[in-house]
């Protein structure tokens, strides 16, 4: 019984529950969620990073080469389910993404994936990335951009091959964050050409 329910929580930190919901999120409100996958591929790539500064290795018994602190899964989770429940301020939704954070991070454990110090290691460091979006870097892209940059140059200089999700994750990145500082450019040239005008 706790094997289902453990595995029913991993699911939504899961691509194939993460993909549609983003999908359809653009579909209904989509500056809130382009916003929130500029910041979920900003918080991959820092993740990695962090990783490699930690250097602390999983599990032996995952036979994978690679770091276990903080958890990618719950920092992911932890960015998309928190940023929905800062964007949705129903206190019973807020209530139900809370149990849904708390329900992923113990099936990590549970699972083995994890110990309990990585996964409130993800946990904190993806709440301290929604905070800086949300107060600093959302009306910042440049800065986004940048601070991404460095810590792929970290992780690329400290451990080689940089793992290819984080790759795919920055040219992401660049590619919305470069249309973002377009469109923004478009919008203050269009908004001074109409004063000019008056």
């Amino acid at each position: 019984m706790i094997h289902t329910i453990a595995t029913v929580f991993l699911w939504f930190s899961d691509w194939s529950i993460i993909l549609p919901l983003l999908a359809a999120g653009l579909l209904i409100k989509r500056r809130f969620f382009y916003k929130m996958i500029c910041l979920m591929l900003f918080s991959i790539i820092i993740n990695v990073a962090l990783k490699i500064a930690f250097h602390v290795p999983l599990n032996p018994s995952l036979h994978m080469d690679w770091y276990a602190f903080p958890s990618g899964h719950m920092q992911l989770s932890t960015v998309i389910y928190g940023c929905l429940a800062y964007k949705i301020t129903n206190r019973h939704f807020r209530t139900l993404m809370a149990a849904l954070l708390i329900g992923i991070g113990g099936s990590l454990i549970y699972f083995g994936y994890h110990n309990m110090i990585d996964v409130i290691g993800g946990f904190v460091c993806g709440v301290l990335l929604i905070l800086l979006y949300i107060h600093i870097l959302h009306e910042k892209p440049w800065m986004v951009l940048l601070s991404a940059s460095i810590a792929t140059l970290y992780s690329v200089a400290v451990f080689s091959p940089m793992p290819l999700h984080a790759l795919i994750a920055y040219f992401t990145l660049c590619v919305l964050v470069i249309i973002q500082i377009a469109r923004n450019c478009h919008l203050r040239r269009v908004s001074v050409a109409r004063y000019i005008g008056k």
